[in-house]
């Protein structure tokens, strides 16, 4: 799939990767930008980004190491899905963990985000992820594999919790219905 092709697959709905900034709790990325990169046309990516190449390159090595350090398999499942009952919803989870209903993030950590790491165990934009793939996909458990600083490897297992995703839902159904679909941006806050 080309990269442009992924951009608009992806303003189909909400990422796990855009639900920090929905639930306020994304340090880096703000509500106003998720709604920009749902609702902006856009014609035109970057095919060969370097930071792309990096961080897909780095991601299959951080596959890789949760397999060994955890002798679990895991297969790649890069594919987009909508959620059962909420189909703005979707999810493209980095692998899926063979003979378990689980899923795996992967995650390459730079120095600056490094800091969410040692601050909490798994930092809250992470969480909020890891339950809306969990939701999406039907998953009962989320193992994080994070690569922080390219000098420390941690893995976290967190466990569905359905409150949670209740209020993550609602969050994502008030931006999608009243923001994204309406055409109106929300109030930066």
């Amino acid at each position: 799939m080309s990269k442009l092709s992924e951009i608009k697959e992806c303003q189909k709905g909400i990422l796990g990767s855009d639900v920090g900034a929905i639930m306020g709790v994304d340090k880096v990325k703000s509500v106003i930008d998720v709604y920009r990169e749902k609702t902006e046309d856009v014609k035109e990516a970057d095919e060969n980004g370097e930071v792309t190449y990096w961080y897909s390159t780095l991601e299959e090595i951080v596959s890789r190491e949760f397999a060994l350090r955890t002798g679990k398999k895991v297969r790649k499942d890069k594919r987009t899905t909508a959620g059962r009952d909420c189909n703005f919803m979707i999810g493209n989870v980095d692998r899926k963990v063979v003979s378990e209903n689980s899923i795996l993030e992967c995650m390459v950590v730079n120095h600056v985000e490094g800091n969410e790491w040692r601050k909490y165990e798994v930092p809250p934009k992470h969480l909020v992820e890891a339950q809306h793939d969990m939701e999406v996909r039907g998953a009962d458990k989320c193992y994080i594999a994070a690569l922080i600083d390219n000098s420390k490897f941690i893995i976290h297992e967190v466990e569905r919790d359905d409150e949670l995703i209740s209020k993550i839902v609602e969050k994502e159904r008030e931006f999608w219905i009243n923001h994204v679909a309406k055409k109106i941006p929300p109030k930066f806050s």
